[in-house]
């Protein structure tokens, strides 16, 4: 598991740090995601993917 510090959840791949592009496109950086092209107009730009291995974690603050 890998946790970062300070990050907030995506609402969508827009938005999330795991993006990346190349010559073919838009990715999904995760295992999960590492076979799957992301369309801008796509369902992944209005919300996360159900696949999307991303969870929120309680960070200990209270």
């Amino acid at each position: 598991m890998i946790a970062i510090k300070g990050m907030t959840m995506p609402e969508n791949c827009a938005y999330c740090p795991c993006l990346y592009t190349d010559y073919q496109g838009w990715h999904c950086g995760t295992k999960e995601g590492k076979d799957k092209k992301i369309c801008q107009d796509s369902l992944y730009f209005s919300q996360r993917p159900s696949w999307c291995p991303l969870v929120d974690i309680d960070n200990g603050k209270t």
